[in-house]
C-alpha cells in the first residue's frame, strides 16, 4: 500500500500463500439473464471508477479495483478453497 512504504508485503515476509483482503461486489440472482447482468456489471464498475467515490473509497484505507464479474468470482473461489484449507489444518471448530 502506498500509505505505507516500508511496510513489506506477506509475500515479502516470507509468507507468498497469505492474501489479505476485503473483497466488496454485488450479487444477482443466477438465473438474471445475460444481457441485465452485463448492464449491471458496467454500471457498477463505472460508478467505484467514478474519481469522487475512488477519492471517498481511499480515503478510509480501500484500493479500488472494479474487476469484472468473472474475475470477483475467480477471487472469491479461491478464498473459499483457501481458508477451507486453513480451517481445516488448524482444526477450527465453530462453538
Amino acid at each position: 500500500m502506498p500509505e505505507f512504504p516500508g511496510i513489506p508485503t506477506f509475500a515479502e515476509a516470507g509468507y507468498p500463500k497469505v492474501r489479505a483482503s476485503n473483497d466488496f461486489g454485488i450479487s444477482i440472482r443466477s438465473d438474471t439473464p445475460a444481457p441485465i447482468k452485463a448492464k449491471l456489471e458496467e454500471a457498477y464498475r463505472n460508478a467505484v471508477r467514478r474519481p469522487e467515490i475512488v477519492q471517498r473509497l481511499t480515503d478510509i484505507g480501500l484500493i479500488v479495483v472494479g474487476t469484472s464479474s468473472a474475475e470477483f468470482a475467480r477471487v472469491l473461489a479461491e478464498d473459499a478453497a483457501r481458508y477451507t484449507e486453513v480451517i481445516r489444518v488448524a482444526n477450527v471448530k465453530l462453538e
